[in-house]
């Protein structure tokens, strides 16, 4: 075959494949069901609250068109514990995919959307929604975190499941559902307080004010995320929580070896010690079972004269006779 049969039949080639290509569009396109703006209704569940600056994309749709489907659910074909969880109206379409697209096109004066028409529950749903902004967009942690929640506490779904459907790695959905405890109102507060002086909030910070257990100290450094004081308040919250935990595992270690505890009024009666000898115990050294020995050891040794005395709030213990 000569070099300029060859060329012919490259082109040929190029020209076929390109042409499938358009029919294969077209076909796509004939699948598409034009809808009225009107009767699109964007899901109340999407993770993603804020849709940010849809200026370029307006320009974008005015200049050439949507160039992108949405994807939406017949709210007239979903069935009742659907219909309810989403509370959707009787008729209508209920927007899975392309929120900020039906808002940019609305903006940009489209009355006609393309839009694929697919059947899904409310669990699909809310998984298509969650993984296709995350993808798509990035949501920031706390609105991952608060889809992952829905996942979990609407859903009943296990950390392994929301990993499987979302993709995400099991470590970062257990980190992210430990973000949905903060308070959502005062997070966007602060968040939005450290964007006006050009600061980002830390995964580590926000991770850390989640660790904290006491829902009302939780909530207070919160509040001062992004704060001269808040590394101060944090260490002191988790410092303090932290010896909370000790003191009751040395309840726990003490009391399985056959002592019970001393009501303060019972131990100190204004000018001495009642029964009592003080084992100090410092705050960072954890209570093991070797250290919870040793200190009843102790104090068998003098004989089952004295109890024995806790660093942590002074927990006073004596042996259960």
């Amino acid at each position: 075959m000569s070099k300029h049969n060859e060329t012919i039949e490259e082109m040929t080639m190029d020209a076929a494949i390109e042409l499938a290509e358009q029919e294969a569009e077209d076909e796509s396109r004939r699948r598409l069901h034009w809808i009225d703006a009107g009767l699109l209704i964007p899901h109340p569940d999407n993770p993603r609250k804020d849709l940010g600056d849809l200026t370029e994309m307006v320009e974008s749709i005015k200049a050439k068109g949507l160039l992108q489907n949405l994807t939406v659910v017949d709210c007239a074909k979903m069935d009742t514990a659907t219909r309810m969880l989403c509370r959707a109206p009787a008729y209508g379409y209920m927007v899975v995919i392309g929120h900020r697209r039906l808002a940019a096109a609305k903006l940009a004066g489209l009355t006609e959307l393309p839009c694929a028409v697919v059947p899904m529950d409310y669990q699909e749903m809310l998984t298509t929604m969650l993984t296709e902004n995350v993808q798509r967009v990035d949501l920031n942690p706390y609105e991952q975190a608060q889809g992952f929640r829905q996942l979990s506490m609407e859903l009943g779904m296990s950390v392994a499941e929301i990993s499987e459907r979302t993709g995400f790695g099991e470590t970062t959905v257990r980190r992210r559902l430990k973000l949905g405890t903060l308070d959502g109102d005062i997070l966007r507060r602060v968040t939005t307080r450290a964007a006006e002086k050009g600061r980002q909030l830390s995964m580590a910070d926000l991770e850390a004010v989640a660790d904290i257990e006491d829902e009302n100290t939780r909530t207070s450094v919160l509040r001062d995320i992004g704060t001269d004081n808040f590394n101060m308040r944090l260490k002191s919250a988790l410092k303090a929580q932290q010896e909370e935990q000790n003191r009751n595992e040395w309840r726990r270690l003490l009391k399985a070896r056959g002592l019970v505890e001393i009501p303060q009024n019972k131990v100190w009666d204004g000018n001495t010690w009642k029964s009592c000898v003080q084992q100090q115990e410092r705050p960072e050294r954890k209570p093991t079972d070797e250290a919870a020995d040793a200190l009843v050891g102790q104090w068998r040794a003098t004989g089952g004269q004295y109890g024995c005395a806790c660093y942590y709030g002074w927990l006073y213990i004596k042996e259960n006779i």
